[in-house]
């Protein structure tokens, strides 16, 4: 029953009997081979040694009974050194950790291939995307030799900047867009504030300054003479006899004479001078820079002007004119302007079409 190679594998096979004796092999010192005899005790193995400092693995077996009732209590004991039973181990254990080393490098190396192979494709991709970041937005993302993931995330990012690059040209366009309809906008809207102030500012039937107009230039006028000095002459015209006129012919009539007036009065003064229609029938001229008399002349060429016009009606048409200069000593702009008024009543008392108020009034 001896394995062939047992010596080679210092395997050593004994008999013992019931009384733990070696009877097999012959020849062996029974002292030195028998252990402790529990290491004799069948089914059990140990790892005790035989008295010769060597440490054993033992295993027991008994021997089956050849007539029934009868056993004879042999055993057959089996040992080999430990260092010889754990070799094959031992040497699987080395396999298994050169393997496992082996292994761990060669998970780190693909660790680090794997992921130089995917970092660098995205570390290029993000310089492309810092590049459009910085403004210019026609670099491509493109990375050809990166992994498959890599070039479709580089191919939706692309989609996404074209199409942001899109949006952003639209809103551009629409910017753009809107800034020229703003401006035009605004063109319109001052344009129309434009002809507002001057439709504020003017009479609708005759086309001349309204009152409005008048005291903003009244106010002007005044406040230059005060600081430089000087005058300006005041005329205040009204239409003789114009109820009459309105009564007679209608007020479809009475405007026909009113923008008679008008034209002529622009026909009889400076560019400089300055006409308004600030009542019914009732005229403002402001005469800048002007003396008393220069007032008085204007004021006169203007009465005969108008008396000798050619009214769109079938009888002379006059007016009585009053006259008042204002100088730097007066406090009220509104002084001129009441003088003014007092001197056309005067006219009109002394029998219409007259200038009042001059140096000397002519009829």
């Amino acid at each position: 029953m001896t394995p062939h190679d047992a010596a080679t594998n210092g395997l050593d096979v004994f008999i013992v009997n019931q009384d733990n004796v070696v009877i097999y092999p012959d020849g062996q010192e029974k002292t030195l081979l028998a252990p402790d005899k529990a290491a004799f005790n069948p089914q059990s193995y140990t790892t005790d040694g035989w008295g010769d400092g060597i440490s054993y693995l033992t295993a027991t077996a008994p021997v089956r009974e050849f007539i029934a009732g009868q056993s004879l209590g042999w055993r057959i004991v089996v040992r080999q050194p430990i260092t010889r039973t754990l070799a094959d181990v031992r040497h699987l254990q080395r396999v298994v950790l050169l393997s496992l080393a082996a292994a761990t490098i060669l998970f780190l190396a693909l660790v680090w291939w794997s992921a130089t192979r995917f970092s660098r494709p995205l570390e290029r991709l993000a310089a492309l995307a810092h590049r459009i970041e910085a403004g210019e937005e026609k670099t491509r993302l493109e990375v050809a030799d990166a992994p498959q993931e890599i070039r479709s995330l580089a191919a939706a990012l692309q989609d996404m900047a074209d199409a942001l690059l899109s949006h952003q040209e639209a809103l551009a366009q629409s910017n753009a867009q809107l800034e020229e309809r703003v401006t035009e906008r605004t063109a319109a809207l001052a344009q129309a504030n434009a002809e507002l102030h001057q439709l504020a500012r003017r009479d609708a039937l005759t086309g001349l300054a309204n009152r409005f107009a008048a005291n903003e230039r009244l106010q002007d006028e005044f406040l230059r003479m005060r600081r430089h000095g000087g005058s300006y002459g005041l005329l205040m015209l009204d239409i003789d006899f114009f109820k009459r006129i309105n009564d007679t012919l209608g007020h479809a009539g009475g405007d026909e004479v009113l923008r008679h007036v008008a034209t002529t009065l622009r026909t009889l003064v400076r560019e400089s001078d300055f006409i308004a229609r600030v009542g019914g029938e009732e005229f403002m001229v402001i005469l800048p820079e002007s003396s008393l008399a220069d007032a008085a002349r204007v004021g006169e060429k203007i009465r005969a002007g108008i008396a000798a016009s050619q009214p769109p009606i079938d009888r002379q048409v006059t007016v009585s004119v009053g006259v008042a200069l204002a100088t730097p000593e007066q406090e009220d702009m509104d002084l001129a302007v009441r003088q003014a008024d007092t001197q056309l009543y005067r006219a009109k008392e002394a029998g219409r079409n007259r200038v009042a108020g001059g140096p000397q009034s002519a009829a």
